[in-house]
């Protein structure tokens, strides 16, 4: 089991917090990467002067696309809104040395330096929260809590919200409606500041803080696959895991119910967080196991090393199961 430790969640002035990022000389990026072209040229194979030409499948159409250059494979378009120049700086300090920590990973040397671990462990916790998935939960924890607070102020504080209302407007509320004029100025301000895009951009980069912190005090797992057999990337590629007793497993859990957090590197390679470093053979049928979670966790698209014939596996899953 995975000793998860987080550092505690500190109290955040939103507001200060927004202006500094509101004064960033930083030049806002609109296509954003949410998979490390460092990790898309893997899937890639050089054609010409063309360069890294990687496989891609649409997900929803079930159809093979045409191959293209890590620019155009893996991104979002304005997944962070507000501030996304200072986003992008924070990530590169990370993808600007993933190349040699996959490179060390692949050739079973990440372990002999600690350096290289660490950067692909804060590889790993930025492909966790820099994700669609991430922006859903934050969106509908946003809608609920927003929900369930302004009905428990309606419900538990009903008489206190008439008092300041008779107060304020020297009349008697009448009824509900009345009483939630009271509260909207201030759910307003929240309601901004989620729909300009800065809430999330803050909570995005304190999330990625405190994972990446509670991943420094664990070790990576490197796995490998056999010969002939490759994995398949998808555009939202890292995921929580439980390892079941009896074999097999669960995927997309919340990161402390987890044993840890997964992903594909290369066709040939991926890293896991893990209690203890090791460096470890897959064997064939986990290898097929792996791709298929890749495929059911993908958004839009699945990418893969042109050549591989892996466009018939992602084909014949998305076919053929209910599931996706």
């Amino acid at each position: 089991m995975t000793g998860w430790k987080f550092p505690p969640l500190d109290p955040i002035d939103y507001m200060s917090a927004i202006q500094a990022l509101a004064s960033e000389e930083a030049r806002p990026v609109k296509d954003q990467h949410v998979v490390s072209r460092a990790i898309l040229k893997r899937f890639g194979r050089v054609k010409g002067s063309s360069g890294h030409q990687i496989g891609r499948f649409d997900k929803k159409a079930v159809r093979e696309l045409d191959p293209k250059g890590p620019n155009a494979c893996g991104f979002v378009r304005n997944f962070v809104q507000y501030a996304s120049g200072s986003a992008e700086a924070l990530w590169h300090t990370i993808e600007n040395r993933l190349s040699y920590s996959i490179s060390a990973a692949e050739s079973s040397a990440l372990h002999n330096d600690a350096e290289l671990e660490t950067v692909m462990k804060h590889a790993i916790a930025l492909h966790f929260v820099r994700s669609p998935v991430y922006r859903r939960v934050h969106e509908r924890s946003f809608n609920d809590s927003v929900r369930t607070l302004r009905a428990e102020l309606l419900e538990g504080r009903h008489g206190d919200l008439r008092t300041v209302f008779r107060r304020r407007y020297g009349l008697e509320p009448a009824g509900i409606e009345a009483l939630e004029i009271l509260i909207d100025e201030p759910f307003a301000f929240w309601q901004r500041i989620e729909e300009d895009g800065s809430l999330f951009r803050i909570s995005l980069e304190q999330n990625f803080y405190r994972l990446r912190s509670a991943l420094d005090n664990l070790s990576v797992q490197v796995l490998h696959t056999p010969g002939g057999k490759e994995l398949v990337l998808s555009d939202s590629p890292a995921f929580t895991f439980i390892n079941r007793q009896g074999g097999g497993y669960s995927v997309r859990m919340a990161v402390g119910d987890s044993h840890g957090i997964a992903m594909p590197i290369t066709p040939n390679c991926l890293v896991a967080i893990s209690p203890r470093p090791s460096d470890e053979m897959m064997d064939q049928e986990m290898v097929d196991n792996l791709n298929i979670v890749q495929i059911g966790i993908a958004e839009r698209q699945i990418y893969f090393r042109p050549g591989s014939g892996l466009e018939h596996f992602v084909r014949s899953k998305l076919e053929n199961s209910g599931d996706f």
